[in-house]
């Protein structure tokens, strides 16, 4: 049996994620954008990270979304949780998953910008999501959006999560 480090780096699948999420780190400076490479690689070297090409593309979303977009996807799942605030369905008003001094023109891009990347469902059709209806308008959390958030999320902080 081969010691852990070299079992990683014997694991192509690994050794990928880790070289993507250091090109991607090489170009970030929020804080926020480095953890969520970190506890992306942490998942991968763990063994609890969804399929190679599923990898690849949450990196790239990390790459190219915004601290805003996890933050919206962060509040959806904080209020699918929360008794008080959850609604039927799980959808939930933009207003209230609206991160703090986003204006309505830069959430409503967030919000396509998820809808397109599968994360977040929309009850209203993108052609007609514009930025003086985006707080009426109710987003609910995907499956994948969960997928994506759970890669994101150190590992250590699921098991004291799920404890």
């Amino acid at each position: 049996m081969l010691p852990a480090d070299e079992a990683l780096a014997a694991n192509a699948a690994f050794v990928s994620a880790a070289a993507h999420a250091v090109r991607i780190a090489a170009t970030a400076h929020q804080q926020e954008k480095l953890e969520a490479l970190r506890n992306a690689v942490l998942n991968a070297a763990a063994g609890s990270a969804p399929s190679d090409d599923v990898q690849m593309m949450f990196l790239d979303a990390v790459d190219s979304l915004t601290v805003s977009h996890v933050q919206v996807l962060k509040e959806l799942t904080k209020r699918d949780r929360d008794k008080w605030t959850s609604r039927p369905g799980n959808y939930h008003r933009g207003d209230a998953i609206r991160p703090p001094k986003v204006e309505d023109a830069i959430l409503t891009q967030i919000i396509r910008d998820l809808k397109n990347r599968g994360f977040v469902e929309v009850d209203t059709a993108l052609d007609q999501l514009d930025v003086d209806r985006i707080g009426g308008s109710n987003v609910k959390l995907t499956e994948y959006g969960k997928a994506f958030l759970e890669f994101i999320t150190s590992p250590l902080d699921r098991k004291d999560a799920a404890a």
